[in-house]
């Protein structure tokens, strides 16, 4: 086992490793996971245990829970063991997938083109976001999660009419861009809440990656390091309105930044350290059944009564008192959702195989011309950090399918479009090559085809 120095001598060498590999490869996840790491484990066992700052999260009404400097190192192990496996794993397969003659799925003129002609769609989805919202209910009835997640699909929607924005060129739509971004505020602030902070970053890094995808990546490194300082302390002001509601702005931002010093809003080595301690000695290795919850999630209880409980506290009904009243909200963090699957090895494993699978989405989605691969890439970046912070990852699930459902059906009748693209291009080349004949000065001559009727 490592100690705390060489911990923190390590996530050092992590840091540096992942941003020089972010100047080489353009790929910033990896230095995602080290700031995470350094943040989550490093800063709150120093403000913890070094530097007694703050004491560990303190669950009033349950003693089972011995939070001790022992224990938060072994956890702190764990939590690095974890970072290095993901990053190691992810640059591995990164480099295997990321091939340089690659071809583009789209061009800039492909998505404008769309954009224009798939203007009504993108309002029916805005219009469809409200229609879910008045029969929330419903959703309330199948689980409490998808019911209370519900309003986060303005997070898609916000992203929607930022890609309607793209196609707007001349100064005469000006007007037409002021409607647009008043109107993405306004459903902003309807989703906006302290209670389930990724309202605010779920859009914020999409877009914000998306119009410094021009930049190089070094200015660009500049840019969101200083962008991701005022939106962690948003993401700390939100959490510091839960309680202090009356205080002004000021006071909220000033406290804010001591809640960040402490690490107060990443204190998931907290919850890895309450989680080490009920598994697998009072609860069993899940060996994949907290995975396979996204499955049952949407299983309402009045059609199966008796369907297990979701996260370890739940199952060991730790989360309330017989008053109902909610004690245990403190996220393990993904590593320790990987622990609970399977201990050491779950970790191991998972780490594996979820580095091999963000490599490869990563690649597919740059393939996308510029910012639109962004964008999409932006919300894989914004989704990881609320797998990361959250842990059970059939919630985060619930929370991430609703909040990008119109982005889903965006890019759904998109690469439909793109198919059919295709398609008219290969009819082409075929009737260059069958009838060279109808060629003139390289241009073929034949009867328009009914595909290509569809986007003319």
């Amino acid at each position: 086992m490592l100690s705390y120095t060489q911990i923190e001598i390590l996530s050092y060498i992590l840091l540096v490793v992942c941003g020089i590999y972010y100047q080489r490869k353009d790929s910033i996840l990896p230095l995602i996971l080290a700031f995470s790491f350094f943040s989550s484990g490093i800063s709150r066992f120093n403000a913890v245990a070094i530097k007694r700052t703050v004491g560990y999260v303190r669950v009033a009404g349950w003693d089972i829970f011995d939070m001790n400097d022992e224990l938060a190192l072994v956890c702190l192990n764990l939590f690095c063991l974890g970072t290095v496996l993901l990053i190691g794993f992810f640059m591995i397969y990164n480099n295997l997938y990321q091939k340089k003659d690659a071809p583009q799925n789209d061009t800039k003129d492909q998505f404008k083109r769309f954009v224009a002609k798939n203007r009504v769609f993108i309002i029916v989805l805005s219009l469809s976001y409200f229609v879910i919202l008045a029969g929330r209910q419903l959703l309330f009835a199948i689980s409490f999660s998808y019911g209370f997640y519900a309003p986060f699909g303005a997070i898609g929607v916000i992203i929607c009419i930022f890609f309607m924005l793209q196609t707007f060129d001349r100064i005469g739509y000006v007007f037409i861009i002021i409607l647009l971004v008043g109107y993405m505020l306004f459903i902003a602030n309807l989703v906006l809440t302290s209670y389930v902070r990724f309202s605010l970053l779920g859009w914020i890094i999409p877009i914000g990656l998306a119009i410094l995808s021009r930049a190089k990546p070094s200015l660009r490194l500049v840019f969101l390091t200083v962008g991701g300082s005022v939106a962690l302390i948003g993401f700390s002001v939100l959490g510091e309105m839960r309680n202090s509601k009356d205080k002004t702005f000021g006071e909220l931002v000033e406290k804010a930044i001591e809640r960040i010093s402490v690490s107060e809003d990443s204190n998931m080595l907290d919850g890895f350290m309450m989680m080490h301690q009920v598994v697998p000695s009072i609860l069993d290795y899940q060996y994949g059944v907290n995975h396979l919850e996204i499955l049952t999630r949407p299983i309402p209880r009045s059609v199966w009564p008796n369907k297990p409980s979701g996260g370890y506290a739940n199952k060991l009904n730790l989360n309330k008192d017989s008053q109902g009243i909610y004690y245990i909200g403190i996220s393990e963090s993904m590593y320790g959702t990987f622990y609970i699957e399977g201990g050491v090895a779950g970790i191991v494993i998972l780490c594996w195989l979820y580095g091999m699978f963000l490599a490869r989405v990563v690649n597919r989605l740059r393939r996308y011309h510029g910012m639109l691969g962004a964008t999409l890439l932006g919300c894989i970046y914004a989704s990881l950090i609320a797998w990361f912070r959250g842990g059970d990852f059939a919630g985060i699930f619930a929370l991430l399918l609703l909040s990008y459902w119109p982005v889903l059906l965006f890019m759904r009748r998109y690469n439909a479009f793109l198919k059919r693209e295709k398609q008219i291009e290969r009819y082409y080349q075929r009737q260059a090559i069958e009838n060279p004949q109808n060629t003139i000065a390289n241009e073929v001559i034949v009867p328009m085809h009914p595909l290509l009727k569809t986007f003319s």
